[in-house]
């Protein structure tokens, strides 16, 4: 919509266009590969996520509305399988270091048992 009514957006100044031009700004004085940021404008939330695409020089930015109950649905459920795969991550870990100590263990014992009976 932007673009249409400017009639492209070479040239535009972003400070005219959005309100919330200071985040883009320090994206692009940080170099920082990507941020977020959560917004509230006009009663509306709004989560602001920003890429460099070239540092200090070009950046992207994907605007989405947070009051859209689809879009927090699908935000929540990302959220849900990344602490699944997280959980799992740590319960294979824990099930590996177990697993480790428990031969340990045994390899110890039996060589002690070993010592005895000789």
């Amino acid at each position: 919509m932007i673009s249409e009514a400017l009639g492209g957006l070479a040239g535009a100044d972003l400070k005219k266009i959005i309100a919330y031009h200071k985040y883009f700004s320090a994206v692009l004085l940080s170099g920082e590969e990507a941020s977020e940021f959560d917004v509230r404008e006009e009663g509306k939330n709004i989560r602001l996520s920003i890429i460099s695409i070239q540092p200090n020089k070009l950046v992207c930015g994907i605007i989405q509305n947070m009051d859209d109950s689809q879009l927090m649905k699908d935000i929540i459920s990302e959220k849900i399988k990344e602490v699944i795969r997280q959980n799992a991550e740590s319960v294979q870990r824990i099930a590996y270091i177990l697993g480790e100590s428990a031969s340990f263990t045994e390899s110890v014992l039996n060589s002690v048992i070993d010592k005895e009976k000789k």
